[in-house]
């Protein structure tokens, strides 16, 4: 495997997708969205001894977790900026705040949600199409730009009119700030006008790429 042009470090800001195979549905309802964004938060931790599901199966049979705060209270190892889930594929901008954690992060996420997955639709095999892809940041312009453009995402497919009307996307943290959300929200002056402001431009960019 070639190694990555820009290695993972400790405060980089990386732009992270990972498609399903062969553009299989990973989301169909909104108990799939749900899954993911919970398995965003409980990895995002440098202490988690034990996988999410047996975690979960713990709790819902009332047992005492003595170690909950101990992961909850420990520190991040990735800083989640933006992200949006699509019926296909995932976009998620990542900070990298320990060593090693972008990729523990999205290899635990990965593997977590493809277990989950194949056990509830009794499927067998792999589940997302090979590594995930990275792409490095390098400044506050592209930052602002990849955030609208993931943010967009769903209205630039023309699943939705409007990003609001998407759910499952940190869209909604970024319009309402005291929302207790996943993410460490970017400053972006006029935030909304900025995004909708480039709803065509996307929209035609991807209609120019599929016409390649």
């Amino acid at each position: 495997m070639k190694p990555r042009k820009i290695p993972f470090y400790n405060e980089g800001v990386f732009h992270i997708t990972s498609k399903s195979i062969e553009n299989y549905k990973i989301f169909r309802n909104s108990s799939d969205f749900f899954r993911f964004k919970e398995l965003l938060k409980y990895y995002n931790h440098s202490n988690v001894p034990i996988s999410y599901s047996r975690f979960l199966e713990y709790k819902l049979k009332n047992f005492k977790v003595t170690f909950e705060n101990e992961i909850f209270n420990s520190q991040p190892i990735v800083s989640i900026l933006t992200y949006c889930l699509m019926d296909t594929h995932i976009h998620i901008i990542l900070r990298q705040k320990k060593d090693k954690g972008i990729t523990n992060f999205c290899t635990k996420v990965f593997q977590s949600f493809s277990l989950y997955f194949n056990h509830k639709y009794k499927r067998k095999g792999p589940l997302w199409s090979g590594k995930f892809n990275d792409t490095h940041i390098e400044s506050e312009e592209q930052l602002f730009h990849d955030i609208a453009y993931i943010h967009l995402n769903p209205v630039t497919a023309y699943m939705v009119e409007d990003p609001g009307d998407w759910k499952y996307s940190s869209h909604h943290e970024y319009l309402n700030k005291k929302n207790n959300g996943i993410c460490d929200i970017i400053e972006i002056p006029d935030y909304k006008s900025f995004v909708l402001e480039r709803i065509e431009y996307f929209r035609e960019r991807a209609r120019l790429k599929n016409l390649e």
